[in-house]
């Protein structure tokens, strides 16, 4: 399902509050996609929604986060992206 569609659905549902967040998330999630970035990790799209008023990171992944989560992986999907940072490993030349 397009992010687009999946925004509309969850707003029939919720509150005012909860439309507005949502909105935020949307809005973060599209800038994202137009910047080339592939990086949809709660954690980051969280630090920005934050600095416009969106919901905290904690807010997303409590249980009544699942509507963002949602909206997020809907992104991830629709664009490519991931949904978790990657873990870079350094190579340690004890081992090499």
């Amino acid at each position: 399902m397009h992010p687009d569609e999946l925004l509309e659905q969850l707003k029939n549902n919720a509150t005012p509050r909860k439309a507005k967040n949502l909105d935020i998330i949307h809005a973060v999630c599209r800038e994202q996609h137009e910047r080339g970035s592939t990086d949809f990790s709660v954690a980051t799209i969280s630090k920005i929604a934050q600095e416009r008023g969106g919901p905290v990171k904690s807010t997303i992944h409590n249980k009544t986060g699942d509507d963002f989560k949602g909206l997020i992986k809907a992104w991830a999907s629709h664009t490519g992206g991931v949904t978790r940072k990657v873990r870079r490993v350094s190579e340690n030349p004890i081992y090499a």
